[in-house]
């Protein structure tokens, strides 16, 4: 017997950056138990499905670090693209990098991410001018100013993280 299932893309996560409209994704059933960062929108596939899995958006204080991990490791893979300009091999690693950002926003705002109608000005936690950036990245993904631009964004979500995390610590008696 397979553990493995295919799901249509929900019509949340339909975004023509990332899943077109009757796209599937395949899932492995024995991984929806564990905190992963290696495929993009895993968890919210499952959710927005109905199948039973981790909701990362509601254990932050441990999504969050393994998304940052899995950012350096893209980071460093567009760094050395970059460096050699093989801009062919960047498209990739940057839509990665753009999941993570928005699993970081969604997921630091304790959200699961919805692509389908992307309102981030709404989110509590987010940098300046999320949106507007953002916009620019994914309308240029293979600039190098676009992964510099993605880089800030990174840091400045783990920042706003980590700030509202010690206030959330500071807040308790």
């Amino acid at each position: 017997m397979s553990n493995n299932k295919t799901l249509s893309v929900p019509i949340e996560l339909v975004h023509p950056f990332f899943f077109a409209e009757n796209e599937e994704i395949t899932i492995h059933v024995e991984e929806m138990g564990n905190l992963y960062a290696l495929r993009p929108f895993l968890y919210e596939t499952a959710f927005f499905s109905g199948v039973q899995a981790v909701k990362p958006w509601e254990i932050q204080e441990k999504s969050i670090p393994v998304l940052i991990e899995e950012w350096q490791k893209v980071k460093e893979l567009l760094e050395t693209l970059f460096a050699k300009r093989e801009m062919i091999h960047v498209l990739a690693p940057m839509k990665k990098g753009i999941s993570l950002l928005l699993e970081l926003v969604y997921w630091g705002n304790g959200l699961p991410v919805v692509l389908s109608n992307l309102d981030l000005d709404k989110l509590a936690i987010k940098p300046v001018n999320l949106s507007e950036r953002l916009e620019f990245i994914m309308k240029k993904p293979s600039l190098y100013h676009s992964y510099i631009q993605l880089a800030e964004l990174i840091g400045e979500m783990n920042k706003q993280y980590v700030k509202q995390q010690i206030m959330k610590k500071a807040s308790k008696p």
